[in-house]
């Protein structure tokens, strides 16, 4: 009854997109699958912003704020009976799972990916595969940016980066180490806990795979399996009317030669 009640109280205060921010763009790190990881998180406008909370396979997102009244625990949990962790109804691998057929699902349906209903196109939430391939092929640097800590991910092959934002988490109705610690949902999982979604989780001195309770509030990072990270040319005549935006998602009012990010595209001004 209070997941019913919530929704009706606070539906005008939900935030949600139905395509992906202006300034979002697809960071080639010259990964083996030809991943394409976002320059911001689902919820954000620029890429230091933590961007929006969301438990495993719920696509509406909550922020920072708790006092919104949204609870991040197995009594809100959308897949969740019972009120328990022992009963889900989608997304139940073995039979000791949920009351009904065994559904053998351990990855997200779209219909379930954060990303994708909130960004659309090609966007979705990464692999588990994905994110330790992410860490395999990058260093990792803690760093603060513009004022907010996180790791710095950089591609051991072309030097591209992204950052992710220490941006905690969401338990209860209590938010947890923001600001020391990132969290980062998978669409898959976790391999040996299924009331587990598995996660990319990063402290000040490691960066790791691991999996937190599906109920939990934690942000997600986008990828794509597209080449939308391409880069076009144009001449620096007039940029009257046209946006600019750096390859960190910040709006650039004066642009000079260099590469921008225009009607989400990479684009090299000459």
């Amino acid at each position: 009854m209070k997941k019913v009640l919530f929704f009706l109280i606070t539906l005008c205060s939900i935030c949600s997109y139905s395509q992906a921010p202006v300034a979002a763009t697809a960071i080639d790190l010259a990964l083996p699958s030809g991943t394409r990881w976002a320059n911001m998180n689902v919820g954000a406008e620029k890429t230091e912003d933590y961007g929006l909370f969301f438990a495993w396979g719920e696509t509406v997102g909550y922020g920072s704020d708790v006092s919104d009244g949204r609870g991040f625990s197995w009594g809100w949990y959308k897949w969740s009976r019972y009120d328990s962790r022992d009963y889900m109804t989608k997304y139940t691998p073995y039979s000791y799972y949920g009351s009904g057929p065994v559904d053998y699902k351990s990855e997200l349906d779209m219909e379930d990916d954060a990303a994708y209903i909130n960004w659309g196109g090609e966007w979705r939430m990464p692999t588990f595969t994905e994110i330790k391939e992410l860490i395999d092929n990058t260093t990792q640097t803690l760093v603060s940016q513009n004022g907010v800590s996180g790791q710095l991910f950089t591609s051991k092959i072309n030097g591209n980066s992204i950052f992710l934002p220490a941006s905690g988490i969401r338990q209860d109705n209590r938010i947890l180490a923001q600001g020391t610690e990132g969290i980062y949902w998978s669409r898959n999982l976790s391999v040996n806990n299924h009331d587990m979604g598995g996660v990319l989780i990063f402290t000040s001195t490691s960066v790791s795979t691991n999996g937190y309770p599906r109920c939990d509030g934690i942000v997600v990072r986008p990828v794509t399996s597209t080449g939308e990270s391409g880069i076009s040319s144009v001449k620096n005549n007039s940029t009257k009317n046209i946006l600019y935006y750096d390859l960190q998602g910040r709006l650039v009012k004066q642009p000079t030669r260099g590469i921008y990010i225009i009607n989400n595209k990479k684009v090299f001004i000459k």
